[in-house]
């Protein structure tokens, strides 16, 4: 699941250079905090 995480921080952070996910980024940082309390 890490490597998983970090494949995708690593793809959002690609994006975010380039200034494309500003408008996803809060719908990402909520579905990835309802992961997080999932996981507890």
């Amino acid at each position: 699941a890490k490597e998983e995480y970090e494949k995708e921080e690593s793809k959002k952070e690609q994006r975010r250079l380039r200034g494309e996910d500003t408008w996803m980024l809060n719908d990402v940082c909520e579905r990835l905090s309802q992961i997080e309390q999932r996981k507890k």
